[in-house]
């Protein structure tokens, strides 16, 4: 017999980021530096299982938001440009995404572009 799972997943959190920023003031294009962490809070969280047993064709859901952290941190590094005002950085992300005490790690690694013009 054959079982099939299938998970569904809903978070939505607020990313709080920390770092040490390096700018090299020389001249008008100034690089800039960062590292730091990253916090992230789980506002609303929803983690369930469906499990369909082909065999006998009942279908049973279980709630598996315990297993969501309510809080997860990362580590942030990045480079960038200042510009006059205007800036431009590129930023890598490191995190575990809530998700790290179930049976398998869940690494999430992603770069964010970030612009910026300062008023």
């Amino acid at each position: 017999s054959s079982i099939k799972d299938t998970y569904a997943l809903e978070i939505q959190s607020l990313k709080l980021n920390s770092f040490l920023k390096y700018k090299v003031s020389s001249g008008t294009l100034q690089p800039v530096l960062f590292l730091g962490i990253t916090n992230n809070i789980a506002l609303k969280k929803e983690f369930t299982r469906t499990r369909n047993y082909e065999a006998s064709g009942t279908t049973s859901k279980t709630d598996l938001t315990e297993k969501i952290k309510t809080w997860d941190i990362g580590y942030v590094a990045g480079v960038g440009f200042s510009y006059k005002r205007a800036s431009l950085s590129l930023r890598y992300e490191l995190t575990d995404f809530f998700i790290d005490e179930l049976n398998h790690r869940s690494k999430i690694n992603h770069a964010t572009i970030v612009v910026g013009y300062q008023l």
